[in-house]
C-alpha cells in the first residue's frame, strides 16, 4: 500500500509517538508491529518519524540565562490559569453542533441568525 489509509491506518498512526518512545503497553506495540508488517505507509512513516527524533536527539541543546527564565516565569504567572484549558471558538462550536440534540438542524438556524445579524442598517440619512 503506498498511500495510507484512515479507515485502516487511522488507529495506528495516533499511536506511532508512542510506539517510537517505546512507551506503548505490549498488546498495542504487538498491534501496531503486526500492521507495519503489512502497510508499507506506516512503515514509511515510522522510519521517518525515527529519524526525525535521531535528529532532534543530535542537535545541539542551548541553556538559557537566568534572566530569561525570570522573564518566562514572571509572564506565565500573569497568564489567566483558565485560558490555557479553554477549546478554541471553532471547537467548541463544532461540539455544540454534534453534540446537542437536532444538531443538523442548527445550521438553518444559525445561518439565519448570521444572515440577520450580518444585515447593514441604513444610515441615518437615509432612516428620516
Amino acid at each position: 500500500m503506498n498511500n495510507w489509509d484512515e479507515s485502516r491506518c487511522g488507529e495506528f498512526r495516533r499511536m506511532l509517538s508512542e510506539y517510537i518512545d517505546n512507551t506503548l503497553p505490549a498488546n498495542r506495540a504487538w498491534a501496531v508491529e503486526k500492521h507495519l508488517t503489512s502497510c508499507g505507509a506506516c512503515a514509511a512513516a515510522v522510519r521517518e518519524l525515527r529519524a526525525t527524533v535521531d535528529l532532534l536527539h543530535a542537535a545541539p541543546r542551548y541553556d538559557t540565562s537566568d534572566q530569561f527564565m525570570a522573564t518566562l516565569h514572571a509572564r506565565l504567572d500573569t497568564v489567566e490559569r483558565g485560558a490555557a484549558a479553554r477549546p478554541p471558538f471553532w471547537l467548541a462550536v463544532r461540539r455544540w453542533f454534534a453534540n446537542a440534540e437536532g444538531g443538523p438542524n442548527r445550521v438553518p438556524a444559525l445561518s439565519l441568525g448570521l444572515a440577520v445579524t450580518g444585515q447593514q442598517r441604513p444610515a441615518a440619512s437615509q432612516q428620516a
